[in-house]
């Protein structure tokens, strides 16, 4: 079974799209990179990826209901834990090598993001 896997920055953007990702939400990595991750996650899966942000006991998993691009909603195991070294290399192998080839650790610093179709950095919205 694919994971859609994307990941949010401390300020709740989107800043990692995988290919399941955009195959199960229908949204291209252009259309959400750098959006709030309310553009996908309910108020409740927000409240609870903060909670884990925070290291609330609240466990690292939970059912969240989560909006496609058609607009519908459905229930969806939301994995708050870390990605650790091996989930990062295998659902993000070439942002993991493009960054190493750049001298960066994508698991201890942020790495910046950019928008894949044109290369210009990406701005909130």
């Amino acid at each position: 079974m694919p994971t859609a896997s994307f990941t949010l920055d401390h300020a709740a953007r989107i800043s990692s799209w995988s290919a399941d990702a955009r195959e199960w939400f229908g949204y291209s990595t252009a259309e959400v990179l750098g959006r709030h991750g309310g553009l996908l996650l309910s108020d409740e899966a927000l409240a609870f990826a903060a909670e884990v942000l925070r290291g609330a006991p609240a466990g690292d998993r939970r059912v969240v209901p989560l909006t496609f691009d058609d607009g519908t909603r459905r229930d969806v195991l939301l994995d708050c834990r870390p990605i650790g070294a091996r989930r990062m290399a295998r659902h993000f192998p070439n942002i993991v090598a493009r960054c190493q080839a750049l001298g960066m650790d994508p698991l201890r610093e942020p790495i910046p993001a950019g928008n894949a179709t044109t290369g210009k950095p990406v701005q909130s919205q």
